[in-house]
């Protein structure tokens, strides 16, 4: 091999970088480390906000062959050879230095690094070049499918911003999925992203070719929103001043293929992530006050490409002979969490009445009462892996239990039901919307995973 300075270096076998595997470090104000294969830990910069991977394959380029004493020699140094990598972080941080950008393989075999922010595309993989930046022509749709319904916190309609980091990238970089979001108004902004519409923007461009980012309507606001349906089979009778006196029946409240992300498939198809809500809630409360009965059911189910992926069941039941005391049974997936004696009285509850767009839109903030403290809520652990986070105060425990289910991928499911005892914090936001082990990253190459975790990690 020779340099642009025609120093020899003699004949190169294998060129690259072989290290690979988990980014993660012991405690907030440690060094991160990359674990390598073979057991030992090498210093690697942890990439911010490391949960963002990306698969990137150039096309075109063959698989690495090694002899079996070359992979066992590899494996004993902890080098592993790929003709793939992983853009991790809001860097894009492969092989340890952070490319501001992910990698555009254009179809005359020229590799770009794609700035959408800067707009700029700059070459990348050329030794010896000078740097070449060219100008990224971005062409926004006139119409970016927000316009219905509305959706308003009381304030006037929503700010939706386009996130910075893409949903999804073809390991070609050719395509990019974008999430148009609004901010949940309770917490600071970029911490709780509502999904409102998908964009897919698609670049071109090559060494003689100018460059642009053609940004078309995904999925619009009306499709990310789902469907919601209504069954009102209760009745309700009121006193004179409105306080309900008896009720018997049911009602139910469903909510369908609410987008949460979306995503390339294997075939370079798009496939979205959903989730379903059905919430059944039925009571028992007679005239004569006699007995008392009610039964809450909260079904959510993370979809991929409409096949089940996930899912989460609570379910509790209260029953009185209204003497001063009732009791309350509660289960999570067919779990007893709960099952408790309660002093007081069953009452007639009131209707909860049809949702409004408001129910599609901000899960958490109208999950109806299972149990005081109990709440559940979809957990974006990263671009490509969604859970659910359940938090349970009434299980008898020492402090509360945090469960992490999950969880629903690009390439399948990923199985875990994981329980972490803590106290319920304020502080930081992330702690309070998902307890103290909400961290998690998908390695999209291998398709292994961590989470929870309760620090940042990544992939490479």
């Amino acid at each position: 091999m020779i340099d642009e300075f025609s120093l020899n270096f003699g004949q190169v076998h294998i060129w690259g970088w072989p290290w690979h595997g988990l980014i993660s470090r012991a405690s907030s104000f440690s060094p991160s480390t990359l674990q390598l294969p073979n057991g030992i830990q090498r210093d690697h910069d942890m990439p911010e906000q490391p949960w963002y991977t990306y698969r990137l394959k150039v096309p075109g380029v063959a698989e690495v062959t090694r002899t079996a004493e070359q992979v066992a020699a590899d494996l004993a140094l902890g080098m592993q050879w790929r003709n793939e990598a992983i853009l991790c972080g809001s860097g894009y941080q492969m092989y340890g230095k952070d490319l501001g950008g992910w990698i555009y393989c254009a179809p005359d075999g020229s590799r770009w690094i794609i700035n959408r922010q800067a707009r700029t595309a700059t070459r990348m993989g050329a030794i010896g070049k000078p740097a070449d930046v060219r100008a990224l022509t971005v062409n926004m749709p006139a119409d970016n499918g927000q316009a219905t319904p509305v959706v308003s916190f009381g304030s006037g309609p929503v700010f939706v911003v386009i996130d910075e980091m893409p949903s999804d990238i073809s390991p070609d970089g050719r395509r990019a999925i974008l999430m148009q979001y609004c901010n949940d108004p309770a917490y600071s902004p970029g911490e709780r992203r509502i999904p409102l519409g998908f964009l897919l923007a698609e670049v071109s461009g090559g060494l003689t070719t100018p460059f642009a980012l053609n940004v078309t309507v995904l999925h619009n606001r009306a499709a990310t929103l789902g469907l919601s349906a209504y069954e009102d089979a209760m009745t309700v009778t009121n006193d004179a001043f409105g306080t309900p006196t008896s009720a018997t029946g049911y009602e139910v409240h469903e909510y369908t293929g609410r987008i949460w992300a979306a995503w390339f498939d294997t075939e370079g198809g798009s496939q979205t992530c959903t989730l379903d809500r059905r919430y059944r809630f039925q009571q028992e409360s007679p005239l004569s006050g006699a007995s008392g009965y009610q039964h809450f059911t909260h079904r959510w189910r993370l979809k991929v490409g409409g096949a089940i992926r996930v899912e989460a069941e609570l379910q509790s039941e209260f029953q009185s002979a209204q003497t001063g005391s009732f009791s309350g049974v509660g289960t999570l997936n067919g779990e007893t969490i709960y099952n408790q004696t309660i002093g007081g009285y069953l009452k007639a509850e009131p209707k909860a009445g049809p949702g409004d767009v408001l129910n599609q839109v901000m899960s958490r903030n109208y999950t109806l009462s299972v149990n005081a403290g109990d709440r559940i809520d979809l957990l974006p652990f990263g671009n490509n892996l969604l859970a659910f986070y359940v938090r349970l105060t009434g299980t008898g425990s020492p402090q509360p239990q945090h469960r992490y289910i999950g969880g629903a991928t690009p390439v399948g499911v990923v199985a875990f039901n994981t329980t972490v005892l803590g106290p319920v914090e304020s502080s930081p936001q992330r702690n309070a919307l998902y307890g103290p082990a909400s961290y998690g990253a998908l390695n999209p190459v291998t398709r292994e995973y961590v989470a929870p975790s309760a620090t940042p990690i990544g992939w490479t």
